[in-house]
């Protein structure tokens, strides 16, 4: 691990702006050094016992400690493990999956336009992924099981909100099929038509800006699933036009949970008919 981090570093793990990382430098509360250049670095240790020095009642200092876990070189195991207590903590992994997505929010939200905390917020993501991958590679689905469809759109190639929706997918023994950003809707349709599943979720990240394409091609993908009798779900990603009557939209984990519940309870009561 880096003793030294740089000032956008401590803001991002301490939750703070600029200008509090500089008072409190100059304060001597966050010692620090000069790089050649005349930048701050600050001891990594002396972050963190800042860190645990601030009130840790709140939702906020819980996602600031996870802040600091998926950006240290802590391995992917124990991100898995610290994943598995949170569920126990929380109750299932729904309550689990809305809690890292609202970790992934603040990522994005204290990201800036330099390629350093695009980085950070990039290594987090996927380190996240690789962690829920280990998890789920446990979750083994039934030859009668249901197979869902999941696309995201918008954004980048990988989607932190995907990959959770993948993980509550498996977790509960559904078969999971990925499309990623790229995939355009004309050959996700292909794939409706083409193949046996029983649900298509459509995962728009934080990234998707371009609205009137999202509702393009949610009218398409709709129109395909009507014909071919398959169930969809829209959602994760906050506010988001109206997308129609068919489908169901999820604005949580919560929501996804009551969905995916039933659909597997239907999938059972049709294999045992």
């Amino acid at each position: 691990m880096t003793d030294w981090i740089s000032t956008k570093k401590a803001m991002q793990l301490l939750g703070v702006g600029s200008t509090t990382i500089k008072r409190w430098a100059d304060q001597d509360k966050l010692p620090f050094i000069r790089t050649v250049g005349g930048h701050r670095r600050f001891r990594r240790d002396a972050v963190n016992r800042l860190l645990r020095q601030q009130p840790a009642t709140d939702k906020n200092a819980a996602i600031r400690q996870w802040v600091e876990l998926l950006t240290d070189e802590s391995d992917v195991m124990r991100i898995s493990a610290e994943i598995s207590q949170l569920r126990h903590e929380l109750g299932d992994w729904y309550r689990a999956a809305d809690f890292l997505d609202n970790v992934m929010r603040e990522f994005w939200s204290r990201r800036s336009d330099d390629a350093e905390s695009e980085a950070w917020s990039l290594i987090a993501a996927g380190r996240l992924g690789l962690a829920l991958s280990a998890i789920s590679s446990s979750f083994v689905a039934k030859p009668t099981a249901p197979i869902a469809l999941l696309a995201t759109f918008g954004g980048r190639k990988f989607s932190h909100r995907s990959a959770l929706v993948d993980f509550c997918a498996r977790s509960e023994e559904i078969e999971v099929l990925r499309a990623d950003a790229k995939t355009p809707a004309g050959e996700l349709i292909s794939q409706i038509r083409g193949r046996d599943q029983r649900v298509v979720i459509l995962c728009a990240t934080d990234q998707c800006k371009d609205c009137d394409s999202l509702v393009r091609a949610y009218r398409e993908i709709s129109a395909a699933c009507q014909e071919e009798f398959v169930d969809l779900v829209v959602g994760f990603a906050g506010d988001r036009p109206d997308f129609g009557d068919y489908g169901y939209n999820c604005n949580s984990f919560g929501d996804l949970k009551d969905v995916l519940q039933l659909l597997k309870l239907d999938s059972e009561t049709a294999s045992n008919n």
